[in-house]
């Protein structure tokens, strides 16, 4: 292993594909015909899949766009996970010199006291983010063995992200739990010379269905799912600027409303977590977003208490009013909590309304404009009018078959595209 500690030589981050990953990716290309055929797919260029499949170095980033398009995990391809498990035994056979280069102790072990997991596989994910330039990061595989030595052997890096540098981990729950308390606790502080600046457990929506399952039958777990709010970033996303102020001091109020009204959530959306199908991304997704636009109803409703509470000119409603010892909290309180119900439906009707319009006549064209290369109509709009506004919402197939489009690439269009417009929307929407 090279010695990462001397001067550093910006470059890009390349890797190149396994001989038995290019096996596995020579299959599934034969479903696109051509390579060609397949770039554009993709969205990239016919060097970048020639060079791939010639087993030249390509960008990270361009590696996984094949990978994901061929519908394959990129560290099998890229042979990642194989390479690191025979790094790890090779460093603790030997003892690398590069380990005291970087501050590596033996430490003991520390479990956090709140922990979620993925009850199907027991993994779960967590990003940590370093301070540094993406373009200067050297060796993944070294940086995936310092993680490991301080995590646990399950430990291993899933994808490297830009904003400074973000990786993605995954890897058992005591594993991750390990790592992510030693670093709290400030015995892990910079890895591979590259400070970490922040660190939180990924919540996917396959895992959060989970917590809201088992939640429902447990107060403890309903406790870890309230706790869990703050971990979900699409939270403060939705909740529009207007309201961030008051987002610390409303978090406490909410959580304790989703922990003590968790069954009112499956009841307002009429959904069944116990048949629900957990392997099915599409699903949980749904399951996710309906979670996450409840949450933030009753969030924008605490903040809006905070708020009120703020403001100079108001009445308490712990002042006494009438004879006897009746406040005037008392005398509102049930016809305000029987309201809130009903102020918040009307409000999210509302928002579907306005979402449902804006999608219809896109007035500014920006999802129309959004489309995949060369095939204008498939665009933003005919991709959400048809997965989410027909009166039978088409699967991704059936729209994959009306387009004459690949699924993955209605997926990737929706996802990387569709839907962070329509997030933006709909926070400008909160915001008015």
């Amino acid at each position: 292993m090279s010695d990462c500690s001397g001067g550093r030589i910006k470059k890009r981050v390349t890797i190149i594909a396994s001989v038995e990953g290019l096996e596995k990716a020579e299959k599934a290309l034969v479903k696109f015909k051509s390579k060609t055929i397949f770039a554009q797919c993709a969205e990239i260029s016919r060097s970048s899949v020639t060079n791939f499949f010639g087993r030249k170095p390509i960008e990270i980033e361009t590696f996984e766009i094949i990978c994901k398009e061929l519908i394959l995990e990129w560290q099998d391809i890229a042979g990642i996970a194989e390479e690191s498990a025979n790094a790890e035994s090779k460093e603790k056979q030997t003892n690398l010199s590069s380990s005291a280069e970087v501050g590596v102790e033996p430490v003991t072990t520390l479990v956090r006291q709140i922990t979620v997991s993925d009850e199907s596989s027991q993994k779960i994910k967590a990003e940590i983010k370093l301070k540094g330039d993406i373009d200067s990061v050297e060796n993944i595989q070294f940086i995936a063995s310092i993680l490991r030595r301080y995590g646990g052997s399950t430990i291993k890096i899933i994808d490297i992200q830009e904003g400074s540098i973000k990786l993605i981990v995954e890897g058992s729950q005591e594993d991750i739990d390990r790592l992510l308390t030693k670093i709290e606790l400030g015995e892990l502080t910079e890895i591979d010379s590259f400070p970490i600046e922040s660190t939180q457990i990924l919540i996917d929506s396959t895992l959060l269905c989970r917590l809201i399952k088992k939640a429902l039958h447990s107060t403890e777990q309903a406790e870890v799912l309230a706790l869990m709010i703050d971990q979900i970033p699409e939270i403060k996303g939705y909740l529009g600027k207007n309201w961030l102020p008051y987002y610390e001091q409303a978090l406490p109020l909410t959580m304790k409303d989703v922990q003590q009204n968790i069954s009112r959530f499956p009841q307002k959306y009429r959904l069944n977590l116990e048949t629900l199908d957990y392997q099915n991304n599409s699903e949980t997704a749904r399951v996710k977003q309906q979670f996450i636009s409840w949450v933030v109803m009753i969030l924008k409703r605490d903040c809006y208490d905070i708020r009120r509470r703020s403001t100079p000119h108001i009445y308490s409603l712990d002042e006494i009013i009438g004879e006897g010892n009746s406040t005037r909290g008392d005398v509102f309180a049930g016809q305000i909590l029987s309201g809130v119900d009903t102020l918040l439906e009307a409000e999210e009707r509302i928002i579907y309304s306005r979402l449902k319009k804006y999608i219809e006549t896109d007035p500014h064209e920006m999802l129309r404009n959004c489309h995949v290369r060369d095939r204008p109509e498939v665009n933003c709009q005919a991709l959400l009018q048809l997965k989410f506004l027909e009166k039978s919402p088409l699967t991704l197939q059936e729209i994959s078959e009306k387009l004459q489009v690949p699924v993955q690439t209605i997926e990737n269009r929706l996802k990387r595209n569709c839907m962070p417009l329509i997030k933006h929307i709909i926070s400008e929407f909160l915001e008015k």
